[in-house]
């Protein structure tokens, strides 16, 4: 039996409370929350594209806990020295874990909740869809556009896909 990673859940968990708080608010103005995600976008922006990046780079993260002897060549790629000792004893306990004991409780591995992080990416576009009404219109932008002022008319180019998020699973 698997088991989701403890960080990624964590970490997905977090960031999607946070869209949900700026979404769904219980104030007299809902636009209150949604001016204030637009003030702060580029920082949510970053969460999100890193959220995404830390699930597609799992599966190498991954193999650190699979494989002791790749662990030893990535600490010496890094230019760490570990004494002798302590890489022996990391092989010795992860083969024999991995081995020898069979009431090991996530012997089917730690796998990426992907389904959480396709949530949490639905969640960012349902958001972004929210904040439209608050961008000024088509015909008004034209008078900024002719001044020279480079604005956001929709968010579009902002909006993540899920597609490609299943192969992670899958590695």
């Amino acid at each position: 039996m698997s088991r989701a990673s403890i960080y990624l859940v964590d970490r997905a968990t977090a960031v999607m409370q946070s869209l949900k708080f700026f979404r769904t608010s219980q104030t007299s103005n809902p636009n209150d929350r949604l001016m204030v995600f637009l003030a702060q976008f580029p920082f949510w922006e970053f969460e999100v594209e890193s959220l995404i990046y830390v699930f597609q780079t799992f599966a190498e993260r991954k193999k650190d806990w699979d494989e002791s002897g790749a662990v030893s060549k990535k600490i010496l790629n890094q230019n760490f020295i570990v004494r002798k000792k302590y890489l022996d004893d990391f092989y010795y306990r992860s083969v024999g874990v991995r081995k020898y004991n069979p009431y090991r409780w996530d012997k089917g591995g730690v796998v990426a909740p992907v389904d959480l992080l396709k949530d949490v990416v639905e969640e960012w576009n349902k958001l972004l869809d929210n904040c439209q009404h608050l961008l000024i219109d088509k015909k008004d932008a034209k008078a900024y556009e002719l001044s020279g002022v480079k604005i956001v008319k929709n968010f579009n180019q902002f909006k993540k896909s899920v597609s490609g998020l299943v192969e992670i699973a899958e590695e």
